[in-house]
């Protein structure tokens, strides 16, 4: 199973939190260091995979548009520019055990700040 992060900059995590278990995926939420965010784990449900193995092939991180598009679809979602996902390496056990991982990868840290700027002053 693929995991993956999404860095959540509203603070309304409802409706994505039951839609990624409506999809079979497995959500854990913990405060980041700067609490403008949350940072959610995700055990990727199956629709997710393709979207995660992608960024992990490449190494980067990406906003993803047809994940938010299908959660408008389903009415899960209001705002799709408050989600971003990065792509962490997990190892099998800690994957099975549920045990939350400490290092992430984490490129294009300058539209991050953008992005966390930007809803601070929304």
């Amino acid at each position: 199973m693929f995991s993956g992060q999404i860095v959540v900059l509203s603070k309304d995590l409802s409706k994505y939190k039951e839609w990624v278990k409506l999809q079979g995926g497995e959500v854990k939420i913990r405060l980041s260091k700067n609490t403008d965010y949350f940072i959610l784990t995700v055990k990727a449900a199956e629709g997710l995979i393709s979207r995660i193995e992608t960024a992990k092939k490449n190494k980067t991180k990406v906003v993803v548009d047809d994940f938010i598009k299908e959660c408008k679809d389903t009415n899960s979602l209001a705002d799709y520019r408050d989600f971003e996902i990065e792509i962490e390496e997990v190892e099998e056990s800690e994957t099975e055990s549920d045990q939350e991982t400490t290092e992430r990868g984490r490129t294009n840290t300058t539209e991050t700040e953008k992005n966390r700027k930007q809803a601070k002053n929304n």
